[in-house]
């Protein structure tokens, strides 16, 4: 087993294109490592760096203590799980788990029968090893592709989104075989997916990336509760946290974080968490606000005071355990710099916010502000002031209208509650917010304010 190091890794194409820019990463001998990121980001590429299909650009990689940049991919010592399952069809399980064996030196046919036995074994594919590829089910394909990297005893394991091809229910039960195979093995392992769920639930820590950049790198748990960045807060997490463009304000009782006719108070633990928030007071800021932090007041005990906001119900969604309730707040939708337009497309895309984003981005016609004042049964609240919003790449930014924002073009947050709730479309509605769980970003660099 070895450690993995990028120092510095950059790739840039032929035709300009830089898919990695200085890239900084260490992979500790016989940890999870996990690269999430959205479509395009350069995960992947990253990872066909380590492996050696592609060439590096400038910086350097390590395998244990041996920089690997001008060593051939064969003689790096990984195997590698891709999102095809690539199995021989022509050959049975034990044969495509062995093949790769055939050829090494030093690998007696005793050895390689005692492998691939002991890899059948730990992956439960012993009843199929005298099947072929199509007599298996996609599950079973996955863990034959597995076997046959697990046989050859490699220093890494290199996996390019291995899941993607599978059902729901098929993908949950190979990531939990994953995590108890990466534990029992303790194989260092770089694992590449777009699914920020896989990534929370199967790294010892998760690299986020965007654009080719690392924004962040830490444990699965620090990630949601202390984001980096606002990148970060929009991509991990499901539903999406809820980012409001807001100002802070002294009150009587404490600072106060205000957008439209809303007012909330800023808790103690907040305001330890982001020393740098005492600087923003009489600025804007963007704050974040959880789904799951949100509740029904008319379920809420003891509501602590100024941590209740008016909203307009516009969507449910009913999911057995819990209720997403969309909900319009009265504010026109952020587009800050710090947020890329593929969380935009991610969260928007279809929902809600996708035609008020595209109407203040200026990609929607006049006409698409016809008829929206009633549009979901309520007007929504005043703003302070016209807001500027990103338009088109290489233009100035846009106004937003200052004064009332019609519900379909107001910004939506969501709120996932408590499944006994009783708020419905078109109600207004009281919602509790969780004062101790705010997040404050600046709006110009998108950097989180914990300092």
């Amino acid at each position: 087993m070895a450690a993995i190091v990028l120092d510095g890794i950059t790739k840039q194409f032929p035709d300009g294109t830089t898919a990695v820019r200085s890239l900084d990463l260490s992979i500790a001998d016989g940890e999870l490592m996990v690269l999430v990121g959205p479509s395009g980001c350069g995960k992947t590429t990253a990872l066909r760096l380590v492996a050696g299909l592609e060439e590096v650009t400038a910086g350097t990689i390590f395998i244990g203590d041996r920089p690997v940049n001008d060593v051939e991919p064969r003689d790096r010592d990984i195997a590698m799980v891709f999102q095809s399952y690539a199995l021989y069809p022509h050959l049975t399980v034990r044969q495509n788990m062995a093949f790769s064996l055939k050829y090494r030196r030093g690998s007696g046919k005793d050895e390689i029968g005692r492998r691939v036995a002991e890899a059948a074994r730990i992956l439960e594919l012993e009843p199929l090893l005298e099947r072929k590829p199509r007599q298996l089910s996609g599950g079973q394909r996955q863990r034959v592709a597995m076997g046959r990297a697990i046989v050859r005893q490699p220093q890494a394991f290199l996996m390019d989104e291995p899941l993607s091809n599978l059902d729901a229910k098929l993908r949950v039960q190979m990531r939990a075989e994953i995590a108890r195979l990466q534990r029992s093995l303790g194989v260092t392992t770089i694992y590449v997916t777009h699914d920020q769920t896989e990534a929370m639930t199967l790294g010892s820590r998760v690299a986020v990336i965007r654009h080719g950049e690392l924004q962040q790198v830490a444990p699965p748990q620090e990630l949601y509760l202390r984001p980096a960045n606002l990148f970060v807060a929009s991509f991990i997490g499901s539903p999406a946290m809820n980012l409001i463009e807001a100002s802070v304000e002294r009150g009587d009782g404490g600072p106060q974080v205000c957008f439209g006719p809303h007012r909330l108070a800023i808790g103690e633990k907040p305001v330890r968490e982001h020393p740098a928030l005492e600087r923003y007071l009489g600025r804007k800021v963007v704050l974040g606000i959880r789904p799951e932090h949100l509740e029904d007041a008319s379920l809420a005990r003891d509501a602590a005071a100024g941590s209740v906001i008016g909203v307009t119900v516009e969507l449910r969604e009913e999911l057995g355990s819990e209720v997403d309730l969309h909900c319009a707040v009265g504010v026109a939708p952020l587009h800050p710099a710090g947020l890329g337009s593929e969380v935009d497309a991610d969260r928007d895309a279809g929902g809600l916010g996708a035609l008020s984003a595209r109407v203040l981005a200026g990609t929607e016609g006049a006409g698409a502000l016809a008829g929206t004042e009633g549009a979901g049964g309520t007007e929504g609240a005043a703003v302070s002031g016209p807001a500027q919003v990103a338009g088109p790449p290489g233009a100035a930014p846009l106004t937003a209208p200052a004064g009332p924002v019609p519900s379909a073009l107001a910004a939506t947050i969501v709120a996932r509650m408590d499944p006994r709730t009783t708020l419905q479309v078109g109600e207004q509605a009281q919602v509790q917010v969780d004062l101790a769980a705010l997040h404050f970003f600046d709006p110009e660099t998108g950097t989180s304010l914990r300092g």
